[in-house]
């Protein structure tokens, strides 16, 4: 149907009206305000304007190729130029300021430093420091030094004592612990007859060391397996490079084999 209508509009007449005649208003181009003879809408701005704000020549108006420009988006000129941009604010950058600024910084400056600069006897008794200030300097030059007074010496941590817990059935401390129950008692638990008497016991620091000791022992075997583990990781790593230049020299000599045959 496109093709249909197209060769129509081709071969309608073209009337051409008599001298001194106007018989269809001629619209008025919207960017140059001279008289157009083809009027083509703006895409942008929906204005009419002539095929010259549009850069169309004459040869582009005849036959297929000015209806074709006709369909096709435009876009004028007063749309296709750049907006210009305006100058950028200049932003004073961090520890930047105004000129009149640095003129009033630079005019109180002096003042401001004859108050902050000492004078020179001032300076002398600064450098200078009295018995008393040099006593409670003394302590901070030793520590800078590495000499530690009394009260700032290293503390060695102190042996881990266990932590005396009552008996919620008697209020007693529980001294002893029942290796059998795997639990801590006080001496009634033991004397009374319905709780652990005839249980193997022991006091609770030496159960504490046993159980510390064999947790140390523990520890050093994880460790001892920890370091097996990594040489057999070694190992392992270093017979999967031989099985893999094995399997490329047997790749080769099957290909060797396969070029022969």
């Amino acid at each position: 149907r496109a093709h249909v209508f197209l060769r129509a509009l081709l071969l309608l007449p073209k009337i051409v009206p008599k001298k001194n005649m106007s018989l269809v208003p001629v619209p008025v181009c919207s960017g140059c305000g001279q008289v157009a003879a083809v009027s083509i809408s703006c895409s942008t701005c929906c204005l009419l304007c002539c095929g010259t704000c549009f850069g169309l020549t004459s040869s582009d108006f005849g036959g297929e190729a000015r209806l074709l420009s006709l369909l096709s988006v435009r876009v004028c000129s007063m749309c296709s130029e750049p907006v210009p941009l305006a100058a950028p604010e200049q932003v004073p950058e961090e520890g930047a300021t105004d000129s009149t600024e640095v003129c009033d910084e630079a005019s109180v400056a002096p003042a401001a430093v004859s108050e902050e600069v000492p004078t020179a006897p001032e300076s002398i008794s600064e450098q200078t420091p009295t018995p008393a200030a040099a006593e409670n300097e003394a302590p901070s030059a030793a520590a800078d030094k590495g000499i530690v007074g009394k009260d700032d010496q290293v503390r060695v941590p102190e042996p881990v004592v266990v932590k005396r817990e009552r008996c919620w059935i008697h209020g007693k401390d529980l001294k002893l612990f029942c290796l059998q129950c795997d639990e801590c008692i006080c001496g009634e638990c033991f004397l009374d007859a319905g709780g652990h008497m005839r249980h193997q016991i022991d006091f609770v620091e030496a159960v504490y060391k046993e159980k510390r000791a064999e947790t140390e022992r523990k520890l050093a075997a994880l460790d001892e397996k920890v370091k097996n583990l990594k040489q057999d990781v070694v190992q392992v790593v270093k017979n999967l490079e031989i099985v893999e230049v094995a399997e490329r020299d047997v790749l080769g000599e099957i290909e060797a084999v396969c070029e022969e045959a």
